[in-house]
């Protein structure tokens, strides 16, 4: 179906690997799958590149007439109004005023996006995207707030941060950080709010994300179940090792003190002690 090649040139993988809820969660594989062979005519190809183009023209036409952002906003209030091409502009806004960091941006957005239709394949990002979009969407009508394409944005890099945790960005040029930990950060900055100043806005933010948690969360659980499974596992391995270990119940060594160390078993022990060849000799039923 998709193309095995490296989904990008800075990380370490030579082969496409599949969508993290593919290996953790088949059944939601499955169902992709379904929808791709049905509904698979209808994907734009190479979608992140129409975004940032979208974003650079939106970008540009700011510059001029800076009251058009507020005219491209995703606001409930306007749309009912009969002003539907804000449910479609919002999703082009530029995420910055500023010339330097919005290239920055464009650059980031554009690295992620194009990784992750790489990896997936252009129906599956399609996919996240729609359901970024229908989010997003639902999100302003419920919170009743107006909404910029910021989730859609953060539910690119999230995802891009669990397919390549390692890939390293330069923190203000400078100091490398994987993406990973940058992602965790990015975290606590939309949680804390929730903790500290609850309100609309701040959960909606969060409520934004909902495609996220539909494409990774059931894969997030697996996981953690998986690691924890295999803690027990391991720790059980240790405890049977620990077990059959053989000890010389005079000096206390192990096989793990003298590999080839034999040991005997007293059968005249009423517990069985067992002994090195050592002091097997000077056991009291020796002889």
């Amino acid at each position: 179906m998709d193309e095995m090649q490296p989904a990008c040139r800075h990380c370490n993988s030579t082969a496409r690997r599949q969508l993290p809820i593919s290996t953790w969660q088949p059944g939601h594989y499955a169902l992709i799958d379904r929808l791709e062979r049905k509904f698979n005519r209808f994907v734009i190809p190479r979608l992140t590149y129409a975004l940032i183009a979208g974003q650079v023209i939106v970008f540009l036409m700011i510059q001029v007439d800076d009251s058009l952002l507020g005219r491209l906003l995703l606001d409930p209030h306007h749309v009912a109004a009969g002003e539907y091409w804000r449910l479609v502009t919002f999703i082009f806004l530029p995420n910055s005023d500023s010339w330097l960091m919005f290239l920055i941006f464009v650059w980031v957005n554009l690295l992620f996006g194009r990784a992750l239709e790489q990896q997936w394949g252009d129906f599956k990002f399609n996919l996240y995207m729609l359901l970024g979009y229908l989010t997003s969407v639902a999100t302003a009508f419920l919170f009743d707030i107006p909404l910029g394409n910021f989730s859609l944005m953060m539910a690119i890099f999230f995802a891009f941060a669990i397919e390549f945790p390692d890939f390293e960005l330069l923190l203000l040029f400078v100091l490398p950080i994987k993406v990973r930990f940058l992602a965790i950060f990015v975290w606590c900055m939309i949680l804390l709010p929730l903790v500290f100043r609850p309100g609309p806005s701040t959960l909606a933010d969060l409520t934004a994300l909902g495609h996220y948690f539909v494409f990774f969360g059931p894969g997030i659980v697996a996981r953690f179940k998986a690691r924890r499974r295999r803690e027990v596992f391991e720790t059980r391995m240790e405890q049977l090792e620990e077990i059959f270990m053989h000890r010389c119940e005079a000096c206390g060594m192990t096989e793990e003190d003298d590999s080839e160390m034999m040991f005997r078993v007293c059968s005249k022990c009423s517990e069985g002690q067992e002994y090195c060849e050592t002091h097997i000799r000077d056991h009291e039923h020796a002889g």
